[in-house]
């Protein structure tokens, strides 16, 4: 089985798809942490200055901090960023196997561990990849059951200026800074808070759409609250972007939404 495979928790058995056992689940997040040896490993935070982590236990414990986990038991100590191994959960899988929690979790404030970078980089890759995957599954359920219908993509293309996941940087009154779009996760009642809810000021119109994305348009003909009510979309008390007279830096971002704004005085 290759390393797709105990990520996606797929194996076969005469043609058929099982997921692992939660032992299982373990033994494969060993093959893929850092493991942290009784002479230490090296560790570099923020400022470069490089420290050493060392084993904490050799207990069944583990804990989760900032989305990393580490785990011990009598054969040591290993960090992993916190993904879905062979179709488990790794923390459940932890908790069924009888770990307690209670432990330091090294590297889970920004630290890289030094001889390994690559490797942990690689990790918090598929982290990130699992967590957008498994965020617009919940979304998509969650609009489902809610009776909310997508906004068709060449309608949002046309009408609405859609907001950069790394900020938006404007100008107001003199003073530079940046707009960044509420992060919609999986976590906390951020679904419900943010996923198919808008907000307009000055006649501008802020919207999360049922896949978690910012987008800001002016209000015309064609985007109006009863438009978005009708497909399932509620009114929500949300800061709303460019509603104040702000002037966007980015050339292309403010071309653009000089268009929309003509468009919509037509």
């Amino acid at each position: 089985m290759n390393i797709f495979e105990i990520l996606r928790g797929i194996e076969t058995i005469d043609g058929r798809e099982v997921n692992v056992s939660y032992e299982e689940t373990i033994n494969w997040a060993k093959m893929m942490a850092i493991y942290i040896t009784g002479s230490g490993v090296r560790t570099t935070n923020g400022s470069n200055q490089e420290n050493l982590v060392f084993p904490s236990s050799r207990l069944k414990r583990f804990d989760q901090n900032n989305g990393i986990v580490a785990f011990t038991d009598e054969c040591g100590e290993w960090v992993i960023p916190d993904i879905n191994v062979g179709g488990n959960d790794l923390v459940c899988a932890l908790e069924n196997q009888g770990y307690h929690k209670g432990l330091w979790v090294p590297f889970s404030n920004g630290e890289i561990p030094t001889d390994f970078s690559d490797s942990w980089q690689y990790l918090l890759g598929i982290q990130k990849m699992q967590m957008k995957l498994g965020d617009q599954e919940l979304f998509k359920k969650y609009c489902q059951e809610s009776g909310i219908k997508e906004l068709q993509e060449d309608f949002l293309r046309e009408f609405f200026l859609e907001l950069p996941a790394q900020g938006l940087e404007y100008e107001s009154f003199g003073r530079r800074d940046t707009y960044y779009p509420p992060y919609v996760s999986r976590f906390g009642d951020d679904i419900k808070k943010y996923i198919a809810r808008f907000c307009t000021n000055n006649g501008i119109c802020f919207v999360v759409d049922s896949k978690g994305r910012s987008f800001v348009a002016p209000l015309s003909g064609n985007v109006t609250r009863a438009m978005l009510e009708e497909h399932g979309y509620r009114e929500a008390e949300m800061f709303v972007p460019l509603s104040n007279g702000e002037q966007i830096c980015s050339q292309w971002y403010a071309d653009r939404w000089n268009e929309l704004n003509r468009k919509a005085s037509r």
